[in-house]
């Protein structure tokens, strides 16, 4: 697995999966939670595959999929072309203290979490493997 970070200038990409991480903020703090957004409704699978996973960890709501525009006409779906999908995955509301608290011990556990999603879902370990991952 490689992994391309870049910031708001994405260029044109040609991958198996994408995966864009972002963290929530609301003018009315504990206003969201954690959600999910796919650009084609052919990556709701994908998106439930992750949401399965997260749901477990994240004891904050879920906010229902491509709950606002930027989710669902996310700038960066034009410029990646995916064989599996595009996620953006919203882990969590940081205007929120609660969340935002929650969140900032674990963001290596939740950078293992993503990766162990990324790897299962191209099917490049076993679940024997996988669970020493998180």
């Amino acid at each position: 697995m490689s992994v391309i970070r870049c910031g708001a200038k994405i260029p044109i990409s040609r991958v198996k999966l994408a995966v864009s991480i972002h963290f929530d903020g609301s003018k009315k703090p504990c206003n969201s939670g954690a959600s999910i957004g796919y650009g084609n409704s052919n990556h709701k699978k994908l998106a439930d595959n992750w949401k399965d996973i997260y749901s477990k960890e994240f004891p904050f709501r879920w906010m229902k999929d491509n709950f606002t525009k930027n989710l669902s006409q996310y700038y960066g779906y034009k410029y990646t072309f995916t064989q599996k999908g595009f996620l953006v995955l919203e882990l969590g509301e940081l205007t929120c203290d609660k969340q935002a608290l929650w969140l900032k011990p674990r963001l290596k556990e939740l950078g293992r979490l993503i990766a162990y999603f990324i790897l299962k879902e191209l099917k490049t370990i076993s679940l024997s493997i996988s669970k020493n991952l998180i």
